[in-house]
């Protein structure tokens, strides 16, 4: 798959394909659960049509075409216009995530629920990170 990243004032072309109720999704990262759990969840809970992308070799960090990516790290969201002529590429986890709840309605109602969502987001985050640390 290849995705240009180009510079241009007007994002509207972009826009479209990620503010379409019909775009298709492809998630790039490693088969385990890692970061991309909460994504894999919030793409099946959602309905979206979506697949699956690993890097063709595990393991082989070198192997992996990193400008492919727009930061040269997983995950990557690709985001498919319907007919297929368009693809954006989303970088960074919580970007990812974030992304995903946004379109998908998962940030609350109102205030108080995007708050305790948020809460919840960072709560998990943090935890995350101590695991991490600890292994």
């Amino acid at each position: 798959m290849v995705v240009t990243y180009e510079r241009t004032s007007d994002t509207s072309k972009q826009a479209a394909v990620l503010d379409a109720p019909d775009s298709t999704y492809s998630l790039l990262y490693f088969d385990s659960i890692g970061v991309a759990g909460p994504m894999r969840q919030l793409l099946a809970l959602s309905g979206a049509r979506w697949t699956q992308l690993y890097p063709q070799e595990w393991g082989n960090e070198d192997a992996l075409d990193k400008s492919s990516t727009p930061f040269g790290v997983l995950p990557v969201l690709y985001v498919h216009s319907s007919d297929g002529s368009q693809t954006v590429a989303i970088a960074e986890s919580k970007t990812i995530e974030q992304y995903l709840a946004q379109k998908f309605n998962y940030l609350g109602k109102n205030t108080y629920e995007r708050s305790l969502i948020a809460s919840f987001v960072s709560s998990t985050g943090a935890l995350w990170d101590d695991i991490l640390i600890t292994i």
